[in-house]
């Protein structure tokens, strides 16, 4: 995980030479700045709403912190526009990066304060001490700072998720599957 543009550029400049390609989930640097850089591959969405911001560097200072800056960047959905978000897709096309949204995780973190989560029968195959134990809502939101408003935020930022992802492949980007397993809710396999 690189968080500045300059470390960014610097590590897709040494993968280039070597002929490796480089997927990379952003922190402090914009999906448009990765893709500039020459990144293969730009996982979880990270840093697409930071590009579509008209306040990156609000979002920059937050990825101080790692779960500060998802958050941050997660709620960022929100408040872009769709000419916005059009428009860091066309720029990830035309600098042929790959998607890899991870949408499973985003769902599954919206999801943290549903009544009805420790019930869902995809979990079956999880062994009942991590469910009961890292993966224990409570102690999710505990150590991440997330309120019920934080989680409704998640949720209400899938469908622009969503809708993000499918205008980048309409625009002719190429979407492959991640999960970002292991991570609570996030069964592998599933």
């Amino acid at each position: 995980r690189l968080t500045n543009y300059l470390q960014l550029a610097e590590a897709v400049q040494e993968a280039r030479a070597r002929g490796l390609p480089v997927a990379a989930q952003v922190g402090q640097s914009t999906a448009n700045e990765a893709g500039a850089a020459g990144i293969t591959s730009l996982e979880q969405l990270s840093g697409v709403s930071d590009a579509a911001s008209d306040d990156p560097e609000r979002l920059r200072r937050a990825h101080g912190s790692l779960i500060e800056g998802w958050t941050a960047s997660e709620r960022e959905w929100l408040r872009v526009t769709p000419d916005r978000l059009a428009q860091v897709a066309a720029n990830l096309v035309r600098n042929c990066v790959t998607a890899v949204p991870t949408l499973v995780l985003h769902e599954a973190l919206g999801r943290l304060g549903d009544a009805n989560l420790k019930s869902d029968s995809t979990l079956a195959s999880v062994p009942a001490a991590i469910v009961s134990g890292e993966w224990n809502p409570a102690s999710v939101l505990s150590r991440n700072g997330w309120t019920p408003a934080i989680l409704l935020d998640f949720k209400r930022a899938l469908p622009l998720q969503q809708q993000f992802v499918q205008r980048f492949a309409r625009a002719g980007g190429r979407v492959v599957a991640g999960t970002d397993a292991p991570q609570p809710y996030v069964v592998p396999g599933v």
